[in-house]
């Protein structure tokens, strides 16, 4: 049996503030970031299409997050390469701040744009962070 794991690494580095549309540098410098933490791993939407996770809550001990800074996910739909006709869809994801609780977010959607329910789903989630002092 499979375990499903929660991958989490941090990469030092700056971070680059783009314009609203990503396609051009504000300006030609960079801001020091205290670190990116990345996240890769698997979830399973619930009946009604969605899934969340709480990133603080499922960090690893020795795993600290600063303010969040920007957060870059995708999300996209498992399928079972032994299944001859697959059920179209795919998954959107997006995240929110409120206060020091980073929340991320996956909602499946099948091929009529309507919520597709128990979806299995890999993800994986680039977080810049800076501690405040």
């Amino acid at each position: 049996m499979a375990t499903n794991l929660l991958m989490q690494w941090k990469e030092p580095g700056p971070a680059r503030p783009m314009t609203d549309d990503g396609r051009k540098p504000r300006s030609e410098r960079c801001e020091p970031a205290d670190g990116v933490l990345y996240l890769a791993g698997t979830g399973i939407t619930d009946a009604g299409g969605s899934w969340s996770l709480d990133v603080r809550d499922a960090l690893c001990p020795d795993q600290e997050l600063g303010m969040v800074q920007t957060v870059s996910i995708v999300a996209t739909p498992n399928f079972d390469p032994f299944i001859k006709m697959l059920d179209p869809c795919h998954a959107t994801a997006g995240w929110s701040v409120s206060g020091s609780t980073l929340t991320l977010y996956v909602r499946t959607w099948d091929c009529r744009c309507e919520l597709k329910p128990d979806t299995a789903f890999s993800y994986h989630a680039a977080i810049a962070y800076v501690f405040v002092t």
